[in-house]
């Protein structure tokens, strides 16, 4: 369970988010929704720790972040973070060998099954200045989705997608919700909400000020987040 409580964020003396307080369950997807501005990636990036808060708590299953390993947390951002020098294959092999010493073998086999899953694994050993802009995301979800990470957080995960890979990136991410992991992501692709919302998170000038609730009966959770 993840809980954040009345977490607040200044930078520069600009306030970015104010006592956003929220609790989430495992094996749920939460969708974060606003305009542009409203304080989505500023909260993914806050949880991920990349920013510090002013002032409110966070904790993971009950252990403040501190605690919490930071392989059980992971993120993929809008700029997708790849190493240059490194092979697709290489991009998540790494990371597993490093952080949770696992074998070459058992790193690799991880890798080429998620690669794989996302239909990706014919450009193992591709470098991302030759792939294009949704192939370097799909490697970056790849990577992340290697990790035995309970938190994911994902900042506009299909933005670079075309329609087929966006179903797929959907699927995935719905499996990985099966598996108790707790998902939160930000979009402004109105289809995809659609698919993958059980709760949204709406946000405005930082602040949290409707949730969203996909229930059997309600109007399209398309139609009221258009309405937003």
């Amino acid at each position: 369970m993840l809980k954040l409580e009345n977490l607040s964020v200044k930078i520069e003396n600009k306030r970015l988010l104010t006592t956003i307080s929220c609790t989430i369950q495992p094996g749920e997807i939460v969708v974060l929704l606003g305009n542009s501005g409203a304080g989505k990636t500023t909260l993914l990036r806050t949880i991920a720790g990349l920013v510090q808060p002013e002032s409110g708590s966070m904790s993971l299953y009950e252990r403040s972040f501190a605690e919490v390993p930071k392989n059980k947390v992971g993120m993929v951002t809008q700029a997708f973070g790849l190493f240059p020098q490194l092979t697709v294959l290489e991009q998540c092999t790494h990371p597993q060998i490093i952080v949770q010493n696992k074998t070459r073998q058992e790193s690799t086999h991880v890798a080429l099954k998620t690669l794989k899953s996302l239909g990706i694994d014919s450009l193992a050993s591709t470098y991302p200045a030759q792939l294009s802009g949704g192939q370097q995301q799909r490697v970056a979800l790849a990577r992340l989705f290697c990790m035995d990470t309970q938190l994911l957080l994902l900042d506009e995960p299909t933005s670079a997608l075309d329609p087929a890979n966006t179903l797929i990136v959907a699927a995935t991410l719905k499996q990985l919700a099966s598996q108790g992991k707790i998902i939160i992501l930000s979009t402004q692709d109105m289809d995809f909400a659609q698919q993958m919302i059980g709760r949204g998170l709406v946000l405005r000038d930082g602040e949290l000020v409707e949730e969203i609730v996909s229930t059997t009966g309600t109007k399209s959770i398309k139609d009221r987040l258009l309405a937003i």
